[in-house]
């Protein structure tokens, strides 16, 4: 819980109207649905009530379930078209599997509480999916909700930049020095930087093969440029080296695909490129300092001697502890933070955490079990990457690289418990195989 107040009337009022507004837009232009999502991911406004809390997100996810759900209920055609295009897709099947088993969870789980709380939040994430794979069916409505999410971002982004020319909210000490990190709306520095990493490589798909034109090819990588300055400064090495990954694999796939008119995505790439340096060379320069770039770059990988790595270390050997103890269904969702205590050594003593690792604290808090189901999800969408690849299709490479920098981010953290930063994920994740779709139908 944030401490945040309790809810009164007029905030009641005002998320009721929100959900109201999605719910209505949601049945008239269905698009909506998932575009209210992704706009309303980043931000929050918290109010509790009971042992919940409520935010624009939530308020705009529950609109966009009731306007989806009544516009399905009221159009016979498109509700037997969404039912079969669902039925075969493996990965929504598989994530729903995973929010259900991790509801069930709480069965077995140390904390009963904690089980239905994550269990609930992967209910919201597979919602989430769902939504955008029954509203999205044509190129037309995917880039709708693309440009949702640019738009989150831009707003985003000049939170960033005021706290980047005025005071960061967070801080690190290394050598002596105190470097101040950047979170924007987001809970932290790693969860604002996992939310980039959402952004950035799908903003850098659209301008390398979306034939976008040139004045807008110049503005879209002065704003890349920003992200990644911004992605700088927030000082996350899981962030930052997942988004160069992502990056990398779009780099790679404008030189295998070849275009023989001006549009070539190689060229249009090496323009963005140096325009979005423009931006991120001054910054960089003016910004980061000699512990800066030993941290971001030389500090970074297993040799990494700092008091962070040396805990993530820790709660890794801590999860992989709990696991082998119960290795088919885990301890409970969300209860690693519990069972830390039952664990050797010093991170006994450690204050509650997550084990700063997607797969590993999967593993500790759902067993092989879990770690099935999330395969499940994640490798459905790496059969769209030969397609993908052979068109140039923007939005589908463009979800590809997110799941390339989510996939490796995951590896060195676990920004799951934040929806701020997961649920543009797997909203983006769910338009890669409508990307390659013909117009099946309007989306309005």
């Amino acid at each position: 819980m944030t401490g945040a107040p309790p809810l009164d009337l007029i905030a009641g009022i005002a998320f009721l109207a929100l959900c109201g507004a999605v719910a209505y837009v949601s049945f008239r232009w269905v698009w909506p649905a998932p575009a209210a999502i992704v706009a309303t991911a980043p931000f929050a406004w918290y109010h509790t009530l009971g042992p919940t809390e409520i935010t624009v997100s939530k308020a705009a996810f529950a609109g966009a379930a009731l306007g989806l759900i009544a516009l399905l209920a009221a159009d016979r055609e498109r509700r037997q078209l969404v039912a079969a295009r669902m039925r075969t897709d493996w990965a929504l099947l598989s994530l729903a599997a995973f929010a259900a088993f991790s509801l069930c969870s709480v069965m077995w789980a140390h904390s009963p509480v904690d089980a239905v709380r994550d269990g609930l939040k992967w209910v919201w994430y597979a919602g989430t999916f769902a939504i955008v794979a029954a509203a999205i069916d044509t190129r037309a409505g995917a880039l709708k909700v693309v440009y949702a999410a640019l738009a989150a971002c831009i707003a985003v982004c000049v939170v960033g930049g005021f706290q980047a020319a005025t005071a960061a909210p967070s801080s690190f000490a290394e050598n002596g020095d105190v470097i101040g990190r950047i979170t924007s709306t987001l809970e932290g520095p790693n969860q604002f930087g996992a939310y980039l990493e959402t952004i950035i490589p799908m903003l850098a798909a659209s301008l390398w093969f979306g034939g976008v034109s040139w004045p807008a090819l110049a503005a879209g990588s002065l704003m890349l440029g920003a992200l990644c300055a911004e992605l700088l400064l927030a000082y996350s090495r899981g962030s930052l080296w997942s988004c160069v990954a992502a990056l990398a694999f779009l780099a790679a796939v404008t030189i295998v695909h070849r275009r023989a008119d001006f549009s070539c995505p190689v060229r249009r790439a090496a323009i963005s490129i140096a325009i979005a340096a423009l931006i991120v060379v001054p910054v960089a320069h003016s910004r980061m300092n000699e512990t800066g770039w030993h941290h971001e770059i030389w500090a970074a990988g297993w040799e990494d001697a700092s008091d962070s790595a040396q805990r993530r270390r820790e709660l890794w050997s801590c999860a992989t502890e709990v696991f082998e103890r119960r290795p088919v269904a885990g301890v409970g969702a969300g209860n690693f933070a519990d069972a830390m205590s039952t664990c050797t050594g010093p991170v006994a003593r450690l204050p509650r955490s997550n084990a700063n690792n997607w797969y590993l604290e999967t593993a500790a808090d759902l067993g092989a079990v879990g770690i099935i189901m999330l395969a499940g999800f994640l490798l459905p969408q790496l059969r769209a990457v030969r397609a993908a690849v052979a068109d140039g299709d923007p939005i589908a490479l463009g979800g590809l690289a997110v799941l390339v920098a989510f996939a490796l981010h995951g590896f060195v953290d676990d920004v799951m418990p934040y929806p701020k930063a997961a649920l543009t994920f797997f909203a983006l994740l769910a338009l890669i195989p409508v990307a390659r779709q013909g117009p099946a139908r309007s989306t309005g």
